[in-house]
């Protein structure tokens, strides 16, 4: 398994590689939609076109990365990346290959309502498809925002009425 390597300058990142991008027991993942955002103020533009993602849930990550070939399956073309300087290695200190940044949108697929904008690398030789960072999974409330810290206990239920409750019978 690939761990991350972090760097203190703004400029660099990290990230963290599963054993194979199909991992689904040791590692977390989360089904998002993925699609090119406009720039503020403006409407979005290009041809790109929404794409459903197995992202990886990094909390080391400081910042959201997608693949190439996520980017390709977007409609994504290299004249809509703008310029990095940013550089991203594994623990083994492989370069990852950044070819450039865009900002996108992510939205959970379960739960539509929880969505956000963030600008993403694209990169090109990385076996996971996404990378979401720990901002991000804290605007998606994936993370609480006490995160690493345990979520303290307000209070406890010893019962429920279910008379009136508009719950869906299970």
């Amino acid at each position: 398994m690939i761990t991350s390597t972090a760097y203190t300058d703004s400029d660099h990142g990290f990230i963290f590689q599963a054993a194979t991008p199909h991992d689904e027991t040791s590692v977390p993942r989360m089904r998002v939609l993925v699609d090119l955002a406009g720039r503020a103020g403006h409407e979005r533009t290009g041809t790109t076109q929404a794409v459903s993602v197995n992202a990886l849930a990094d909390t080391g990550a400081s910042r959201c990365v997608i693949s190439k070939s996520v980017w390709t399956a977007m409609g994504g073309t290299e004249e809509q990346l703008s310029p990095s300087s940013l550089t991203l290695a594994a623990a083994n200190n492989t370069s990852i290959p950044v070819m450039g940044e865009v900002r996108i949108k992510i939205t959970v697929e379960d739960s539509t309502t929880h969505s956000t904008t963030t600008t993403a690398a694209v990169c090109n030789g990385t076996q996971e498809d996404m990378f979401l960072s720990k901002n991000v999974l804290l605007e998606l409330n994936v993370l609480h925002e006490n995160f690493p810290r345990v979520i303290e206990e307000v209070g406890s239920v010893n019962s429920a009425a279910t008379e009136n409750c508009p719950c869906r019978p299970r």
